[in-house]
């Protein structure tokens, strides 16, 4: 089930949707998945620090709507973390994991609608 995440301060909604992903600076080389994403941002997990003001390249793949057998759309461009931080895990021999918020600094408006709409389309109730 999706959910809304509110926040009266964001121009776009933000769903709680898992796509796949990959994040790419001079320092790091990831492949994650969102936990959640607007048409300007997205929050996902990962398992090394990224600073924020780290500007990342981002590869996103957004299931194409156009058509119904799902086939996925790659979008690129670039983002700068903007919020990052270590999770809190109370278990023993676990591996360490940050958070990070990243906002789309080059993504065509066109690309940041798309992603909007897909947002829009996941979404089961807006309050």
């Amino acid at each position: 089930m999706t959910k809304l995440v509110q926040d009266e301060r964001r121009v776009y909604p933000r769903a709680e949707q898992s796509l796949s992903l990959k994040l790419y600076s001079r320092d790091a080389n990831i492949v994650t998945h969102t936990k959640n994403i607007s048409g300007s941002g997205l929050y996902c997990e990962i398992d090394q620090d990224i600073p924020v003001m780290t500007k990342l390249v981002i590869t996103l793949l957004l299931p194409n709507q156009r058509y119904k057998n799902k086939r996925m759309r790659r979008i690129e461009g670039e983002g700068v973390v903007v919020r990052s931080g270590l999770l809190l895990n109370g278990e023993k021999g676990k591996e360490k994991k940050w958070e990070i918020a990243v906002f789309f600094s080059s993504f065509s408006e066109k690309e940041k609608e798309e992603i909007n709409k897909y947002v829009w389309q996941h979404l089961d109730t807006v309050k």
